[in-house]
């Protein structure tokens, strides 16, 4: 019984060092995604009329938002395309697939 109880717990130990090992190795060739910059190609909903100023909640969080070009009504879904202080430029979400489409 107790004759395989080592070598499984090292296999295990192993295991799990190398698992640490590939993630942290992986992890670092993704870009750092902290702070507000990281809210931009987030998407939202709007809580007002963007006309062109008003609220947007993205992330479970209200912010002021710019409607960059057409107006943005109230409960339309809006993608954040640039960030100024606590301000968000936001875009229909729709334009920007559309422009993917193209």
């Amino acid at each position: 019984l107790a004759g395989w109880v080592v070598p499984a717990a090292a296999l295990l130990a192993t295991i799990v060092a190398g698992t640490s090992i590939w993630l942290a190795i992986s992890n670092r060739a993704r870009p750092v995604a902290t702070g507000i910059e990281a809210l931009i190609g987030r998407t939202g909903v709007a809580t007002s009329d963007l006309a062109p100023r008003g609220t947007v909640r993205v992330d479970h969080e209200v912010w002021s938002a710019v409607a960059v070009g057409e107006p943005i009504g109230a409960g339309e879904d809006v993608q954040v395309v640039h960030v100024e202080g606590v301000t968000l430029w936001v875009q229909p979400l729709q334009a920007e697939m559309e422009e993917s489409h193209d």
